[in-house]
């Protein structure tokens, strides 16, 4: 049985924008599913190539309908994927976006030609470059990380899985983006993450991978910042201005740091009332539109489709571990951050119900998480362990539950049997076959004036 990690609560009391600063919108765009990438931490979802590429037509109707509802507050999208820079209008979209005054944002593998940043990186407002050691080609990344430094805010997201030699492939890359710094390679400041692995990554059952003590207390702190040049690139942002604040004093206000949250596994948000739906939207790679990239709240429509009902209210937050960054920079309250602020409670039935929600959606969470670990013990052919009380439960329960499931199938399909059993029985009973028979009977002989078939029963 595969561990799991531990996730905890996050040291604050609630992740908002500056009380200056206006509403905003981010729509967070996973263009397509395709990629050059195969990494074994990534879901297929996301590099499958299973769906046809987005028409150009239908995301730009879709920008505009979002503008005109959104008419006051600035507008943000960010690309990812798959690789965005596969797709063939991924230019002009960009060159549109620029020319609407939307700002822009984007993940990529760095595997495009240094010509096509010196082209489009002006456009952006950050561009972050994921490092992938499993396929990445450091040369080339890197340049393409000294040609898009010289345009726009840039991040370098260092992948860290928890194989050796995969582990030790990107801390020699560490090293290599660090010397360009020492050598005054960088057009201006860089910063540098290294990423702990999400388990499901593009899945709604994500968790944390459980690394060993050396390796959690080197991810402990994750981001390095590269000042060759000491030109500091400013972004336009919105998510560049959401901080935290405590609940003993509302009024501070500090820059949150979601690399160290994500590596510390602090953040639970169960429970926290969340801006998903009204900060953020969120695109797959079908034109389906979410809330979120967590998909909290179910679907919303899709941008081919006018019945699009954009959001009007918060929800409340039933995931344990929030592994994307642009889930987690979203405008967050804990119920006693609401309570003490805006004098908003949880009432009693509410409460109940919320806290049932929790429960079922956990449950489903760590029986997902159960039958993979079981999968992975079932090829290995290693013998089962019981760590711990948990984990007996854990397989106790999720056993009953699919008792439980196949019971209620079987008892289902066996009445089914029997219902049709019984109504071919009464269709072909002698009362209602006797009139069928004889109105047969009468048009062979009347009509067709010759001798009827032989039929059972009375008329045979």
């Amino acid at each position: 049985m595969a561990e799991l990690a531990q996730t905890y609560r996050p040291p604050f009391d609630a992740i908002r924008l500056p009380t200056e600063d206006s509403p905003f919108l981010h729509l967070c765009w996973m263009l397509h599913n395709q990629c050059n990438h195969r990494c074994t931490y990534c879901s297929e979802v996301n590099w499958g190539g299973s769906h046809r590429w987005l028409k150009l037509e239908d995301a730009t109707n879709f920008v505009e309908r979002a503008l005109s509802h959104y008419t006051d507050r600035r507008v943000l999208v960010s690309f990812t994927g798959g690789e965005p820079t596969l797709w063939p209008e991924f230019g002009p979209f960009v060159e549109w976006l620029a020319q609407r005054g939307v700002l822009i944002g984007m993940t990529t593998n760095a595997t495009k030609p240094r010509i096509f940043f010196e082209k489009y990186a002006k456009y952006f407002d950050w561009i972050s470059f994921s490092y992938h050691p499993e396929f990445t080609r450091s040369p080339r990344f890197l340049e393409n990380v000294l040609e898009a430094s010289k345009h726009t805010q840039t991040t370098i997201r260092v992948m860290m899985p928890d194989d050796d030699a995969l582990w030790k492939k990107s801390m020699n890359f560490i090293q290599e983006a660090e010397a360009l710094d020492k050598s005054g390679s960088y057009a201006s400041n860089v910063r540098c993450e290294a990423v702990p692995i999400a388990l499901g990554f593009g899945t709604a059952y994500t968790r944390p991978t459980p690394y060993s003590v050396e390796r959690e207390e080197f991810l402990r702190a994750p981001t390095r910042s590269f000042k060759s040049a000491g030109i500091e690139k400013e972004s336009k942002s919105p998510l560049s201005s959401i901080g935290f604040s405590h609940l003993e004093s509302p009024e501070r206000f500090e820059p949150i740091d979601t690399s160290t949250l994500i590596s510390r596994n602090q953040t639970d948000f169960r429970g926290w009332s969340c801006d998903i739906g009204l900060e953020q939207l969120f695109i797959d790679q079908t034109g389906t539109i979410s809330r979120a990239g967590c998909r909290v709240g179910g679907k919303l429509g899709h941008i081919s489709k006018r019945d699009l009902n954009f959001p009007t209210t918060p929800i409340r937050c039933v995931k344990a571990y929030c592994h994307c960054i642009t889930d987690i920079l979203t405008s967050k309250r804990s119920p006693a951050w609401e309570q003490k602020n805006n004098g908003i409670h949880i009432g009693r039935v509410d409460k109940f119900k919320h806290h049932a929600a929790l429960l079922g959606h956990d449950f489903l969470e760590k029986l997902q998480i159960w039958k993979e670990a079981e999968a992975e013990l079932k090829k290995s052919n290693q013998p089962r362990s019981w760590r711990s009380r948990k984990e007996w439960g854990l397989y106790a329960s999720a056993n009953l539950f699919v008792f439980a499931t196949l019971f209620t199938k079987g008892a289902f399909i066996g009445l089914a049997g029997r219902a049709h059993t019984l109504a071919t029985r009464i269709f072909w009973s002698r009362p209602l076959r006797k009139p069928f028979y004889f109105a047969r009977f009468q048009y062979y002989k009347r009509i067709l004036r010759r001798a009827p078939p032989t039929t059972p029963g009375r008329w045979s």
